[in-house]
């Protein structure tokens, strides 16, 4: 579940901008898959009430 929507928003981007030459490029450079990346990993873990600093 965690790989398959890091990998929709690896798409996403490499879709819809016309900017982006790869996933190398996106992973790279784009804030905004960086963002959703770390909440995608947090999330689960602060629901289960880990404290993360």
């Amino acid at each position: 579940m965690l790989l398959d929507g890091v990998l929709a928003d690896l798409q996403a981007p490499i879709q819809r901008d016309p900017a982006a030459r790869g996933w190398l490029d996106v992973v790279l450079s784009y804030p905004g898959f960086h963002a959703l990346v770390a909440h995608r990993l947090i999330h689960p873990l602060h629901k289960a009430g880990v404290p993360i600093l």
